[in-house]
């Protein structure tokens, strides 16, 4: 496999559970392939109550062993996976948040 692009990346999984998943998705990727992640992300503490943002968040605790997870949570998982070149892009309004990395 050379490219992987997830949307919603496994909420509701733990955190030892998405970087296992990631370390497969490594393993199974052609050397410089690339991996994108477009998901909803934790918002920031201290900023103004959102509803839909607050909601996700608290959907995915009642539902699953998962959160929202932030962009420093991927590039570290990612990082810790094998993947270099990981780019985190945060600010593309609303809740999303996109990551990138090679493998």
């Amino acid at each position: 496999m050379k490219d992987l692009n997830s949307n919603t990346f496994k909420l509701n999984f733990t955190e030892k559970e998405n970087i296992g998943l990631l370390k497969k998705i490594r393993g199974s990727m052609n050397a410089g392939g690339t991996v994108a992640i477009w998901d909803v992300k934790q918002v920031d503490s201290g900023r103004q109550p959102d509803l839909i943002a607050d909601g996700l968040g608290l959907f995915f605790l009642i539902s699953s062993n998962g959160k929202c997870y932030t962009g420093k949570d991927y590039k570290r998982w990612l990082i810790e996976a094998g993947f270099k070149d990981v780019k985190v892009f945060k600010n593309l309004g609303g809740v999303h948040l996109l990551v990138c990395a090679r493998g």
